[in-house]
């Protein structure tokens, strides 16, 4: 889907908890930064966001599981992925 850029993520074992990678300047998706926050979602409810006109999304699940869903409005088609630690990766969305 045009504008969405999925990436695989490192993490590194630890026996006290793991170090999950999230994003670095040396990313090519990297433009910069603007704000950072964290969601949770109550399991089994469905949570809505916006596309954003002017920024880069940059979405990460370090707890739990997520699906996402996408919608292109151009070619009427969905996009799903689910991310997970066991399905460790980033959704990039371009504005």
């Amino acid at each position: 889907m045009d504008g969405v850029i999925v990436t695989p993520l490192n993490k590194i074992y630890h026996p006290k908890g793991d170090i999950l990678h999230a994003i670095k300047k040396s990313d090519s998706v990297y433009n910069g930064f603007g704000e950072a926050y964290f969601s949770t979602i109550n399991k089994g409810d469905i949570k809505g966001w916006k596309k954003h006109k002017k920024m880069i999304l940059n979405l990460v699940v370090p707890i739990g599981e997520i699906e996402f869903s996408i919608y292109d409005e151009m070619d009427k088609k969905f996009f799903n992925i689910i991310i997970s630690q066991k399905n460790y990766q980033r959704l990039t969305i371009k504005a």
